[in-house]
């Protein structure tokens, strides 16, 4: 009978002479520097996920290699020659190793370094300022600042405060930050702070007012929680206008230590930077952004060009330049080939100064999605906002545009949900879920979001407009027509929603009506920029389709925006027909 221990002691001995432990040890601690180093510059230099995942399973493939190279071969001073045998009686005597026992000795504390940066919190990663207690999402939403001041026009300054705040803490990946359009909708109502809690669903709720006088400003602000309404945290802050930096960093961090939220590093370091020391500057961003919201694009334009006037390397005055130009062509009346060649300029600029800048990204995604229908260049930029700005509802919609035009219906919708989730009152937003769930053919469940939405806002053009296309799905000609006319009329005659209504009209048997739009939208673009899309619907819907190829063809030149929408139609009578000279035009646009 063979005596097993001694077999296998011989074979730990040949493995010691192979020197096979010698590089396994080696291997492994070099492989885990390399993985700590990829994990580490991940996040920063934007490496794909793909790309670190192939290089450990190589890493792991190269583990056995090298196991197995070490037992055939040898690595010595003179190069790589195959091991000897040796018989019993021979000395073993290998040759002399080009990896030494020092050598080993650095790269072994090579890893413990690693390993200790791993573990202790290198820049980026899980590093621990504040320890998380509790289970479950925190959320809050900061109430619109209250205007103390005898100057009515610091309005802005008092909205521009609150909004700077809840911008900061959107960077709070484990925050749930409700959204500006909600929270502005309690502007001026005093309404009890357990409703509101209620009605936008959150935890807590930031309240304050500021008062300025000359160059002082004092700021108030108080922390509540729903619940039970006890203060969570309250300061007033006493400082010169200089200090209104400061002053909103130190508010923001305030909130996440009251709240006991897990910040990391990066997310503390994204709260308190600061864009711009101007205060002028500061100032005519703010202006900017209050005419924004009110839609008064050529105000918001003048006010981030003085801006930057004040500040040439102000990134977020070019981020609001290129966000006013996209949004004034696709809801205004600025020709595509005007609008978006400048929002591109404006975003690339911004992220020249900052590339940091989720805002700027999700401008050059939207840009890459509507104008160059780049819609692979799309996602990555909507990614990479989202990973900066996880909590922002306007870029979670955004990219649920680009999921549905991708025809990814589910992942649409569920992104939709998540902006709703973090803008609850939004008419647009809710109006965008109704959207999503039209174009996945649900029409039902289209329905029954948007008569929700119009009855939190009667008055909204939008979701009119999109439960009109929900009953036309479902061929409810008539109840599509009421809700297009109503939409046209909230719109002030929005030249897309007229094409609409004009092709229900037809579709009805009113084609006298749809004449007259028809007339009215020619006559409309001697004057004003009007969508090619539009006379390319109401020229199919009449069957007319050598017509309806040449607006295509014209819309394809101009890059209209509404021309990809038309290619996933979920009506098929809307929908770009499968001819092979309408297909060879999208070919040629991009869009196959």
């Amino acid at each position: 009978m063979p005596d097993t221990p001694s077999r296998f002691a011989a074979i730990i001995a040949e493995l010691r002479r192979r020197r096979v432990f010698r590089v396994a040890a080696v291997y492994a601690c070099v492989a885990f520097i390399i993985i700590q180093i990829i994990d580490g510059a991940f996040d920063y230099l934007r490496i794909p996920e793909w790309v670190g995942a192939t290089i450990i399973v190589l890493l792991v493939l190269g583990f056995f290699i090298a196991v197995g190279m070490a037992w055939a071969f040898d690595l010595t001073a003179e190069g790589l020659v195959r091991t000897r045998e040796i018989k019993r009686d021979q000395p073993k005597k290998p040759p002399r190793p080009v990896i030494g026992n020092k050598a080993l000795a650095v790269i072994a504390l090579l890893a413990v370094i690693a390993a200790a940066w791993s573990w202790w919190g290198r820049p980026g990663k899980e590093a621990e300022v504040v320890v998380e207690t509790g289970l479950g999402e925190r959320s809050i939403a900061v109430l619109p600042f209250i205007n103390m001041s005898a100057d009515p026009e610091q309005e802005y300054f008092c909205d521009g405060m609150a909004e700077e705040i809840i911008n900061a803490l959107t960077h709070v990946e484990n925050l749930r930050v409700i959204a500006r359009t909600s929270t502005f909708a309690f502007k001026g109502e005093k309404i009890d702070i357990r409703k509101i809690g209620e009605q936008l669903n959150v935890e807590s709720i930031l309240e304050g007012s500021v008062r300025t006088a000359g160059n002082r400003v004092r700021i108030s602000a108080q922390l509540i929680n729903v619940a039970d309404f006890s203060h969570l945290w309250s300061e007033r802050y006493d400082r010169d206008m200089k200090d209104i930096f400061a002053i909103q960093d130190e508010i923001s961090l305030a909130i996440v230590e009251a709240l006991k939220v897990k910040l990391l590093k990066t997310e503390k370091a994204a709260i308190v930077k600061r864009h711009t020391e101007d205060l002028e500057a500061y100032n005519l961003y703010l202006k900017g952004n209050y005419y924004w919201q009110m839609l008064r694009f050529d105000k918001a334009i003048e006010c981030y060009e003085q801006a930057l006037q004040k500040d040439p390397h102000y990134a977020l005055a070019y981020t609001g330049l290129a966000s006013v130009y996209w949004w004034s062509s696709f809801f205004g009346n600025i020709p595509p080939n005007d609008a978006y060649p400048r929002a591109k300029e404006y975003a690339k600029k911004a992220l020249e100064i900052d590339d940091t800048l989720a805002e700027a990204h999700a401008s050059l995604g939207v840009i890459n999605m509507n104008y160059d229908w780049n819609f692979k260049a799309a996602e990555r930029e909507f990614k990479q906002a989202l990973h900066l700005n996880p909590n922002s509802a306007l870029t979670h919609f955004q990219y649920s545009f680009l999921l549905t035009l991708t025809e990814f219906h589910e992942e649409a919708i569920s992104e939709a949900k998540r902006a709703q989730e973090l803008d609850p009152l939004s008419s647009w937003i809710n109006a965008l879920v109704g959207k999503a769930l039209f174009f996945s053919g649900r029409y039902d469940e289209a329905i029954e979001v948007l008569r929700i939405t119009i009855t939190m806002n009667p008055n909204y053009f939008y979701s009119h407009f999109v439960l009109g296309l929900a009953y036309r799905g479902k061929s409810m000609f008539e109840e599509a027509i009421a809700e297009f006319e109503k939409s046209v009329h909230l719109s002030g005659e929005n030249s897309w929603i007229m094409a609409e209504l004009a092709a229900a009209y037809y579709e009805f048997g009113k084609k006298s009506e749809t004449e007259k739009i028809f007339d009215s939208l020619k006559q409309r673009s001697r004057d004003e920029y009007v969508a090619p899309m539009c006379f390319y619907w109401i020229h199919k819907v009449r069957g007319d389709h050598d017509q309806a190829f040449e607006w295509v063809k014209r819309a394809c030149e101009e890059h209209d925006s509404f021309l990809p929408w038309l290619r996933v139609s979920p009506i098929e009578i809307a929908r770009i027909p499968d001819e092979p000279r309408f297909q060879a035009l999208l070919e040629q646009a991009g869009l196959e």
